[in-house]
């Protein structure tokens, strides 16, 4: 028997797609095209290897981007946003 879930949780799927898109645009647009593509999300999803060789980065580089993009995302203002979208 397939499961098909209920329009409250595709509800729930958008607004938490919304929330993360929204925060995502704070960052800068490398930093946000890469966490996008290392976490999948609307996009494949890309190892760190083939993200830099897409961006024709250096793997280090792209290491930094992501740990720089993730301090950003963790500073509070953007923590509780992400965070209270989860919690809903």
């Amino acid at each position: 028997m397939k499961y098909y879930p209920g329009p409250e949780i595709e509800l729930e799927k958008s607004e938490l797609k919304a929330t993360i898109s929204s925060v995502l645009e704070t960052l800068c647009e490398k930093e946000k095209e890469i966490i996008r593509l290392k976490f999948g999300i609307g996009n494949e999803q890309l190892s760190i290897s083939e993200i830099s060789q897409k961006y024709n980065l250096r793997e280090y580089t792209v290491k930094k981007i992501i740990k720089r993009a993730m301090d950003h995302l963790r500073q509070p203002k953007r923590k509780d946003i992400l965070k209270e979208a989860v919690v809903k």
